[in-house]
């Protein structure tokens, strides 16, 4: 699937393949192209690479992402973000 071809429907239905049937999106904003919550994902578990793949063409296509429901502050630690982040690439200073 290409990033500029590939349909909001697309992503969700990928989305699904990858994490389950209780994978899906909502936009941030009603009407809103940019931003999606992305549900149904657990964060604490690694992703595989077509997992990462998948969350690298979300960013790409809705530039902003959030992902609610991960557990409290306790449960939810910075290792998961970074883990996450990781497969995101270096940062650019």
């Amino acid at each position: 699937m290409n990033a500029q071809t590939t349909t909001s429907t697309e992503l969700d239905d990928a989305l699904r393949q990858q994490f389950g049937t209780a994978a899906h999106t909502t936009p941030l904003a009603e009407g809103q192209h940019m931003g999606v919550r992305v549900h149904g994902i657990d964060l604490t578990q690694p992703l595989s690479v077509a997992q990462a793949e998948l969350l690298v063409r979300l960013l790409d296509h809705y530039s902003i992402m959030s992902f609610p429901n991960q557990g409290n502050t306790n449960d939810f630690r910075l290792r998961y973000l970074e883990r996450l982040a990781n497969h995101f690439g270096a940062p650019i200073p």
